[in-house]
């Protein structure tokens, strides 16, 4: 059997293949400040939704960085398409000196036909969270950094803002309180009840998007209201005429958020309180966290202010604890009072791009066969319903829901590719390679069958023994070599073919070490890959640079079940602390 990555390498050169461009995790400087840019004051528009009624059978958007599906319109999804790409290349420019060098596996994104199809999905955000924000704001979409490229749902509908609470009519009262008595009336006499306002769902999608590029092109330990933020700022951005772009824009709505939902507090945030206990005088939302970020990394900051920001950063990228870190920023009052008074100006600069030389290129658009987009739900609840450890409560029901809805194309591919990933992350090899000899049937050829049918193989191979265990995995991994053969950059062989020796229980050799590492570099956000290889550096003897590769998924903005495994792993590996 031909290797199917014909190398050998070292442990150090494995960490150094997959961990290229993850310095930031000790020098701090990933993604803080961007180069200066035309400043234009004064924003005094509010947000405002546009759409488009018309509906249709799913389609695919085709562009450099994105795949986006969706029922609705043509127009709307190619130009939902664009603007991403044209949002993809603000951040590159912005961050072009830290950007991790090479190119990342495409983002999925499925747009949902309205909020409550979206919410019958019932998808549980197990690598992802924002917030936690106040209910008016949370669950706006859907993110998941999977093992082979990042998976992010919403819904094609606006969020709608609710200002009207308890602490905004308070405030009311408490402004109005003398003229009330003059009059002679009550508060609730002259109440003024703010109407809800609407947020675009492009802005939840170029929120998630930018959040996404930080993860994938900047990989580190993040404090999560960092994350909230940044892509909270760059939800705004507005796309001119001629191609400028506008963006990290604060405007009027901001203030009356805080006067429904509470002034920021500074201290809750950067000791990272407001995540344990809810606060009192904050409800959390993405304009709080907008507000801090903008601070921080788009005002004139003092140097000194600047400095300590940069310490705070770096200290959270190696591991301390947000209120260890927090420290450094001495009497946390005195930083309150700047940020409140930074909120109340009159209004706060925002950036602008000038027009790109050329604009992007127009997405290809192909219609989704009626099986694919049939099987769409399904692919997109896998990692709801199969955990990190194949697991869940409802795994044997929602599986044969899957089988039941595939039988309906028998002969299709795709079906059966997605009928082939459930069974095999059910750990039923037997029916795992059932479903991909199908999909072989109808396509010889098929990559991501061949993965799945050598998997599957190699499965069924660890629970024999003898000749026939040795010659059934080598059957197994022969399939999967045929798929790398076929296409050296997939990363569903390289994953499969690693797998199948932990299913082995066997060593794994350094052309598999380094399929992994090239797994990792292409889905830099995705905690499995990193703990696979992690694991394996540990048995090799090598818990430093596993503690190294696993940065991301230790002191990340978001818990995983990764995470807990990677804990639990370096902890019985003998390593003291994981901080850096």
């Amino acid at each position: 059997m031909p290797d199917p990555l014909p190398i050998c390498l070292s442990a150090a050169s494995l960490f150094a293949l997959a961990c290229t461009g993850t310095g930031h995790a000790q020098t701090g400087h990933a993604a803080l400040s961007p180069p200066a840019q035309e400043r234009i004051g004064n924003e005094r528009i509010v947000v405002e939704g546009r759409r488009e009624k018309r509906r249709s059978g799913w389609k695919r958007a085709e562009s450099e960085h994105v795949q986006m599906l969706s029922d609705g319109g043509e127009a709307e999804l190619k130009r939902a398409a664009s603007d991403v790409e044209r949002l993809h290349r603000l951040m590159v420019r912005l961050y072009g000196p830290d950007v991790q060098s090479g190119e990342t596996a495409k983002i999925k994104i499925i747009l949902i036909e309205s909020a409550p199809a979206y919410r019958d999905m019932a998808l549980r955000n197990l690598r992802s969270e924002e917030g936690p924000y106040v209910p008016p704001f949370a669950q706006q979409r859907y993110y998941d950094p999977r093992d082979d490229g990042a998976v992010l749902v919403l819904p094609r509908s606006d969020q709608i803002i609710d200002l009207d609470t308890a602490k905004a009519r308070n405030a009311f009262c408490d402004e109005m309180g003398p003229d009330l008595l003059l009059a002679e009336m009550t508060c609730a006499e002259v109440s003024n009840r703010p109407a809800p306002v609407a947020r675009p769902w492009e802005a939840i999608l170029f929120s998630a998007y930018a959040q996404h590029f930080i993860l994938n092109y900047l990989p580190a330990g993040y404090p999560r209201w960092y994350l909230d933020g940044i892509g909270a700022l760059f939800s705004t951005v507005r796309i001119r005429r001629d191609g400028a772009l506008d963006y990290a824009k604060i405007s009027l709505v901001n203030r009356q958020v805080f006067r429904s939902y509470g002034r920021l507090n500074v201290g809750e945030v950067l000791t990272g309180r407001y995540l344990d206990a809810p606060s009192r005088q904050m409800e959390w939302t993405p304009f709080h966290a907008a507000l801090l970020v903008h601070f921080f990394v788009y005002s004139d900051l003092k140097p000194e202010r600047r400095a300590q920001f940069r310490r705070y950063m770096t200290a959270i990228h190696q591991g301390t604890p947000m209120a260890e870190a927090a420290a450094v920023f001495g009497d946390m009052r005195k930083l309150q009072r700047e940020v409140s008074a930074y909120a109340g100006r009159n209004g706060l600069d925002y950036a602008r791009t000038g027009p790109p030389e050329l604009p992007p290129e127009d997405p290809s658009i192909t219609l989704l066969s009626p099986a694919s987009a049939a099987m769409l739900e399904a692919s997109i609840e896998l990692e709801s319903r199969l955990d990190a450890s194949g697991a869940h409560a409802d795994t044997d029901g929602w599986i044969e829901e899957v089988r039941r809805e595939a039988e309906k194309f028998p002969g299709d591919a795709d079906a059966m590719l997605v009928l082939a990933e459930a069974e095999c992350r059910g750990g039923r090899y037997l029916e795992c390679r059932e479903a991909a000899g199908r999909a072989l049937d109808s396509s010889r050829d098929d990559v991501r069958a061949l993965s799945w049918k050598g998997l599957a193989l190699a499965g069924e191979a660890a629970e024999k023994k003898g000749d026939k265990r040795l010659d059934e995995l080598r059957i197994g991994r022969a399939t999967i070599a045929r798929a790398i053969g076929l296409d050296g950059d997939a990363l569903q062989p390289r994953i499969a073919y690693f797998q199948s020796f932990v299913l082995a229980g066997e060593q794994v050799p350094d052309d598999a070490m380094a399929g992994m590492a090239q797994v990792v570099r292409m889905v830099p956000a995705a905690p499995g890959p990193r703990l696979s290889l992690g694991t394996e550096l540990i048995r090799r003897g090598e818990p430093d640079l596993a503690r190294k590769l696993l940065y991301p998924v230790l002191f990340g903005p978001y818990d995983s079940p990764e995470r807990k495994q990677a804990e639990a792993m370096l902890a019985a590996s003998g390593v003291a602390s994981p901080k850096g």
